[in-house]
């Protein structure tokens, strides 16, 4: 956790500074490799996090334990993702604060970090599935306005994708009772 906080502070600038008659001279500042060796053992921290998640079951933990683990995945990624923006990693890391605060039940949150994932990452391959999966929330959080316009936005900018039809075929049904679903899919 110390070396997540020492990433932090080199992410944001904040160093200490001495008295005034040390201006003009260089502050301790941390070399080009210490920044990249910080970063890489948060990054490696956090994978270690995330696979504990990813393996937990009611068999193997008590559910205090893996809200734990995620809330410490969550915050781990998020100020490794505020201190190395712009390493390749941020969008992997990013995605573990999505999974770790849907496993918190924190649905506003994932939300808001799908949406940074899809404003930031435009065109990349995995937008269409940050895009279903924040309707997709929405819709499981009785956010029925803001799902409709999420899976349409879906089935607009992917017409040809799979998540795209689905998302056609999630708007077709998406206010229907569940008896008039299954007379549709009887029919």
């Amino acid at each position: 956790m110390r070396k997540l906080l020492f990433v932090l502070f080199v992410g944001f600038g904040l160093v200490s500074c001495s008295d005034s008659s040390d201006q003009g001279k260089t502050a301790n500042l941390p070399t080009p490799e210490e920044i990249k060796e910080s970063a890489d053992t948060a990054y490696g921290e956090i994978i270690e996090l995330h696979t504990k998640l990813k393996a937990w079951t009611p068999d193997t933990g008590d559910e205090k334990e893996v809200k734990q683990i995620a809330a410490q995945l969550q915050t781990s990624s998020q100020v490794f993702v505020n201190a190395n923006g712009n390493d390749p990693r941020a969008m992997e890391v990013e995605e573990y604060v999505v999974a770790s605060a849907l496993t918190l039940g924190r649905f506003v949150l994932a939300v808001r970090h799908l949406d940074k994932l899809i404003e930031k990452y435009p065109e990349n391959e995995k937008v269409v599935e940050f895009m279903f999966q924040k309707a997709f929330i929405l819709q499981q959080t009785k956010r029925m306005d803001e799902a409709k316009t999420a899976f349409q936005a879906v089935a607009d900018k992917f017409p040809d994708h799979e998540l795209g039809k689905n998302s056609l075929l999630v708007l077709e049904t998406i206010d229907l009772s569940d008896e008039e679903l299954i007379n549709k899919f009887q029919e």
